[in-house]
């Protein structure tokens, strides 16, 4: 006799089952358009993995439209391409991905703790900033870019994290719902070591802050000005 026909009449089994397909829903809302149904796709197979279109697993699949035409990528290759530069496009026809694209695969990577590293500590920084300097950009602040922020050591990364928990204190009002864990997460900023990863992490606080708010604009803004009084 399996656990769940014993228990089949249970509450906390019905809704343990609601929630789990809740969170698959979800999973392949963030995938895009022939998740569940492979046809019409602009491309047979995957550019980077060569994965045919009926074998790529549906939770590493990745799609989204431009000009009438569906493209679609194994998800963490699509992912490791656009940590590569500050204006990712579409590999196939050069065009930048547009916002909503970049912000589905950045839900999609954090939702499935997709890693931003690569094989040097200096690339992964870099690759860091690019997702961080996307979030900017997006948000207004068009000149952004990594070079910004080359220069920054270990020190000079607390500083900027004990002005932004200031800064957010007197920004955000209490009642927020993300202000705590928010400052929390300034607070992890302003520890830490002097090691040679230390500032790969603080990169990494900073991509993590900036995934929690769905208007983001109040904490690019402070972030941005916390980095100018560094």
């Amino acid at each position: 006799m399996l656990w769940k026909d014993v228990h089949k009449a249970s509450p906390v089994v019905r809704i343990q089952s609601l929630a789990r397909g809740w969170l698959l829903r979800r999973r392949l809302a963030l995938a895009g358009p022939g998740v569940l149904r492979r046809k019409g796709l602009a491309n047979e197979e995957d550019l980077f993995t060569c994965e045919s279109k009926d074998r790529q697993y549906p939770l590493k699949y990745f799609a989204f439209e431009e000009a009438g035409k569906i493209y679609w990528f194994d998800a963490e290759s699509l992912w490791s391409w656009m940590t590569r530069s500050v204006t990712p496009v579409n590999p196939y026809t050069k065009i930048p991905l547009p916002n909503d694209v970049r912000r589905r695969l950045r839900e999609w990577g954090w939702r499935n703790r997709t890693r931003v590293d690569a094989d040097t500590l200096r690339d992964t920084m870099s690759r860091r900033w690019n997702l961080v300097v996307q979030i900017f950009r997006e948000n207004g602040f068009i000149d952004s870019h990594p070079e910004q922020f080359a220069n920054f050591d270990v020190s000079d990364y607390r500083t900027m994290f004990v002005f932004l928990e200031r800064d957010l204190q007197i920004s955000l009002p209490e009642k927020d719902i993300h202000r705590d864990r928010l400052i929390r997460l300034c607070r992890r900023g302003q520890k830490g070591d002097d090691t040679d990863v230390a500032p790969a992490h603080k990169i990494f606080l900073l991509f993590r802050m900036l995934s929690i708010p769905k208007d983001p604009y109040i904490l690019v803004f402070s972030i941005l000005s916390a980095f100018v009084r560094c």
